[in-house]
């Protein structure tokens, strides 16, 4: 129910905000976008912050942070939005905050599915990996960019610390003009300066990156499954204390039931995968799966090939045998006729 409700409000917000459809209906979409942002705001996250431990434990997620900013976000931007008729570079700047926090949440849903759990949680960890590179990194970047500002302010590349920082970026990238100055001095020192940052920061550093996410990776996938799981584990669990308590006793009964009842759930794994049916008891669970059509089909042709290709192996190891016996008893008459002949 959740991820269509999140599903329908990245809709609402496409249409509104992003295809911007002419008003008005652009205007009904980003206004049922917003009253749909504002619910999960206040109703799930309120719900599941109020049931956390404390707010601390709350916001421990990286889900639940992107998911208060997104809703935060979305909301202030529909409100600027009406108070400055939708000209202003804060409405802009929000809504497109805003969008990368709700488009980014999808992540939490991802990581339930089986499919793409493992995907999710081996990009965690690899980020977590790549963080104490990028401080060495962004060191540099901002020692030639303040380096370069300072010596060469005249020079358009290097006008202020937020320009000089995107072109030694850029620098570190490959990416060098033709001229940075019409000064031949300033130039030849920015040349120099393009040199040193290029050795460095492209050949160094970034085959260090490429090097590091090389040994990450093959490190992440080994614990990327475990990390999966765990990742899946910790979404259910945040969506269950989130319940009202009437539905959690309700899927509690169901899940532990009372002595001598039963109780069914049938479940998928995946999308598309087979349907499972848990038979939950007292003293245990019993778990049967069932199959699409097509998928009973090709099992069952499976299973048919695979019992010709045993009954094709046992037949000749029967010929196999039956030959091994005739040579035997043909050493044996040979043997026979040997002595016969000397006696």
């Amino acid at each position: 129910r959740e991820l269509c409700l999140y599903l329908m409000l990245l809709f609402l917000f496409s249409l509104g905000f992003v295809a911007r459809v002419e008003d008005p209906g652009g205007h009904v979409f980003r206004g049922l976008s917003t009253a749909l942002s504002a619910y999960f705001l206040f109703v799930e996250e309120g719900r599941e912050a109020v049931t956390a431990e404390s707010i601390r434990v709350y916001l421990s997620s990286m889900y639940n942070i992107i998911a208060v900013a997104g809703y935060g976000l979305h909301v202030a931007a529909w409100t600027t939005e009406l108070a400055t008729g939708g000209t202003s570079i804060t409405s802009r700047v929000l809504t497109s905050l805003a969008g990368l926090a709700l488009f980014l949440r999808l992540l939490e849903f991802l990581a339930i599915f089986q499919t793409t759990a493992v995907f999710v949680a081996e990009i965690r960890l690899m980020i977590a990996d790549v963080a104490s590179w990028s401080v060495v990194f962004g060191t540099f970047l901002l020692a030639f960019a303040i380096g370069l500002f300072l010596a060469l302010p005249n020079a358009e590349a290097f006008q202020s610390v937020p320009r000089a920082l995107f072109s030694v970026f850029t620098i570190s990238l490959g990416g060098i003009e033709g001229s940075y100055s019409e000064d031949p001095t300033a130039d030849a020192i920015a040349i120099v300066a393009a040199v040193v940052v290029i050795f460095l920061l492209h050949i160094i550093l970034l085959t260090m990156l490429i090097a590091l996410m090389t040994s990450s990776f093959q490190r992440v996938s080994v614990q990327a499954e475990a990390e999966a799981w765990a990742q899946r584990a910790e979404v259910i669990l945040r969506w269950e204390a989130s319940l009202p308590p009437r539905r959690r006793a309700e899927l509690h009964a169901r899940l532990a039931p009372m002595p001598g009842e039963r109780t069914v759930m049938s479940v998928r794994t995946t999308l598309t995968g087979p349907q499972k049916t848990f038979f939950v008891e007292t003293d245990g669970v019993m778990v049967v799966e069932r199959l699409d059509p097509t998928e009973q089909q090709k099992l069952e042709e499976g299973n048919r090939e695979e019992a010709k290709r045993e009954a094709r192996t046992r037949r000749e190891e029967q010929v196999e045998a039956e030959m091994r016996g005739l040579e035997e008893r043909l050493r044996d008459a040979s043997a026979r006729l040997t002595r016969l002949q000397m006696g």
